[in-house]
């Protein structure tokens, strides 16, 4: 779901760079301004995805790193030594 949303924002981004060209071409500095702010939004919230993407691909890792000690310890203590 948040890579959609990530998408979403990054496809935005290039679709309000190409209108605040046009807008320029029809000599309308307000509107590219406009596209502009939003393609700088944008980006910004593109960026945070993009890390909150990555911070739960660490999170992923780290869950399955403790899983696979909890398992391992697990093995461990259910066989007595002889």
């Amino acid at each position: 779901m948040i890579f959609i949303v990530f998408l979403n924002y990054s496809s935005a981004k290039f679709r309000l760079a190409s209108n605040a060209q046009a807008a320029l071409n029809r000599d309308r500095e307000d509107l590219a301004r406009a596209a502009l702010y939003k393609r700088r939004d944008a980006q910004k919230k593109a960026e945070a995805i993009q890390q909150q993407l990555q911070d739960l691909s660490d999170l992923q890792i780290s869950i399955q790193t403790d899983q696979t000690l909890a398992l391992k310890r697990l093995a461990k203590d259910s066989h007595p030594l002889y």
